[in-house]
């Protein structure tokens, strides 16, 4: 179990909220993050669909530009029920409550970034414009929201 479940689900205590995935990318699951844009993962990456780009199917780690600007912003989250988190974000990491989970920040459009944890794996889109966090961890798409 990765640090990061243990911490949004209170050590596996607690079941995070589910997400509907997509039918409209035949032969895999994904997340709706927009009209045009996806996500999925598979083989421990993370992939980004954009319907509006020449080059559709992008890998997260190697295609987007390296991002800090969640840097010093901090928040409250959550991804289940009573479990709510104060998030702050740096560069390299995500700090949920007082653990720093090591994290490669990619800026996939305007107010949208994709944390890879480097536990392996996981992943967690922050949508800054709508306050929505969209991940997947322990083989599970889940969602999650921060605070105003």
């Amino acid at each position: 179990m990765s640090e990061f479940w243990k911490l949004i689900t209170e050590n596996a205590e607690k079941k995070p909220y589910g997400m509907i995935l997509t039918e409209e990318l035949p032969g895999t699951q994904a997340v709706k993050v927009t009209d045009d844009l996806y996500f999925f993962m598979d083989g421990g990456e993370c992939f980004v669909v954009d319907r509006k780009a020449p080059a559709r199917i992008r890998k997260a780690l190697s295609e987007f530009p390296d991002s800090d600007e969640l840097s010093g912003f901090s928040t409250e989250l959550s991804f289940a029920p009573q479990v709510i988190l104060k998030a702050r974000f740096e560069r390299g990491q995500m700090i949920l409550s007082d653990s720093e989970i090591p994290a490669a920040e990619k800026k996939l459009r305007d107010k949208l970034y994709a944390l890879l944890l480097q536990e392996g794996g996981e992943a967690v889109l922050v949508d800054t414009s709508r306050f929505l966090l969209y991940a997947y961890s322990e083989g599970r798409y889940i969602c999650g929201t921060m605070e105003v």
